[in-house]
């Protein structure tokens, strides 16, 4: 399976002489680490995990670009390994195998496992941290709660999405307190409480207090609401490449909410 998914991959890659316009901000972002400008990198909306691996994989004599697709592929392909294995923990392994065919084959996984984008480097994480969770669940485990919090700081620092991880586990043992479902200790839930925050916020929490810092207030994530890119559409801008919003005139705005 794992062959098959990288001969797939690479053929994608192969066809496809061009990559994603996301790819031109991450490779921005990747450039500004390289040369030592990290605050610079950091005001961009996009978390820096992913740029940040582009970053050292071209201090190896890569380019940017071909760094960014490696890094898409290798993650592309341990997200099938990833899925089975959990997949095979938490149902049988007819089930997985048929899962992981079907990651295999999927058009979208596949490429974007080709292209210079993070989606695939956060479905690696998501999937990994989500299976380790339903194993420290099963386990009741405080190291395993701690490596779950780990895996979602890693996928947060992907992709802001990668902190549900953290808050569907929070609110699980939560119920517990309240409910008092379990018939271990309560000094166990909080435990495994613990584990977990402690592993996410090891990692996360440099990030999470640099928004602080730029933002002046608690944020999770710079990227925008929905609303506020409707309203005004991106250039690029040609100091430092990253989109830049072009100011319409409130009027406008209205019209175009209507």
């Amino acid at each position: 399976l794992l062959s098959l998914a990288c001969v797939i991959r690479f053929y994608i890659w192969y066809v496809t002489p061009t990559f994603a316009t996301d790819g031109i901000s991450y490779i921005n972002i990747a450039k500004h680490f390289v040369n030592g400008n990290f605050c610079e990198g950091l005001k961009h909306p996009y978390h820096p995990f992913y740029p940040l691996l582009i970053a050292f994989n071209s201090l190896l004599g890569l380019d940017f670009e071909t760094s960014g697709r490696l890094i898409s592929l290798f993650f592309g392909v341990c997200s099938v390994l990833a899925l089975y294995l959990f997949g095979k923990k938490m149902f049988d392994q007819r089930i997985a195998f048929l899962s992981s065919i079907l990651l295999v084959f999927h058009p979208y996984a596949a490429r974007l496992s080709a292209d210079v984008r993070c989606d695939s480097m956060y479905l690696f994480f998501y999937l990994s941290g989500f299976g380790l969770g339903y194993l420290a669940v099963v386990l009741k485990q405080p190291y395993l709660f701690f490596l779950t919090g780990m895996l979602s700081a890693f996928a947060y620092l992907t992709r802001p999405e990668g902190i549900s991880i953290v808050i569907i586990l929070s609110i699980w043992i939560g119920v517990q307190l309240i409910t008092g479902f379990k018939k271990l200790p309560l000094r166990n839930d909080i435990k495994n409480l613990c584990s977990l925050l402690v592993g996410f916020l090891i990692l996360s929490s440099p990030y999470i207090l640099y928004l602080k810092h730029s933002t002046n207030c608690w944020v999770l994530t710079q990227k925008k609401q929905i609303s506020s890119m409707i309203i005004k559409p991106l250039i690029l801008d040609k100091d430092n490449g990253f989109p830049k919003k072009l100011d319409i005139p409130q009027k406008r705005q209205v019209e175009l909410l209507n």
